[in-house]
């Protein structure tokens, strides 16, 4: 799964040309899930956290 839309985003993150993507993968694993929150602040950084 891979979402980058108007749903993991705010107003103020598109006025500024921010972006951010929820990346989520299932392992072989039974019943785990991984989901990856990658956020860019319009040339100011960038940050990555899972959960």
């Amino acid at each position: 799964m891979v979402r980058c839309d108007i749903t993991t985003m705010t107003e103020a993150e598109l006025g500024n040309s921010g972006f951010t993507m929820l990346s989520g993968i299932a392992p072989v694993t039974p019943t785990e899930f991984v989901i990856s929150r990658i956020v860019q602040y319009g040339g100011r950084g960038s940050s990555v956290s899972e959960g």
